[in-house]
């Protein structure tokens, strides 16, 4: 497995699969690396300041799903939505 796969924008490398630890992973282990990206789900803004990736992470299936936004997890799969207090009903 080569970890040779990167976000580069304008030239600055902004994540690499295998290499980058992106903060804010929710569970049990929380330094896991990136296993791949969903380039198809890369954005920008204008002025190329912010971006937003979705990819998975190293590890479980189960909860390996994120996307980031500015190099850190803002949503993971199986995990609540931050700031968000809901509960299903029946």
């Amino acid at each position: 497995d080569v970890d040779d796969d990167a976000i580069v924008l304008a030239g600055a490398v902004l994540l690499r699969k295998g290499v980058t630890v992106p903060p804010g992973q929710s569970g049990t282990s929380t330094d896991r690396t990136l296993d791949n990206f969903d380039l198809s789900d890369f954005w920008t803004s204008d002025d190329g300041a912010q971006y937003l990736v979705q990819g998975d992470l190293s590890g479980s299936t189960s909860s390996d799903d994120v996307v980031i936004v500015n190099g850190a997890v803002v949503l993971q799969e199986g995990f609540a939505v931050p700031g968000l207090s809901l509960r299903k009903r029946a």
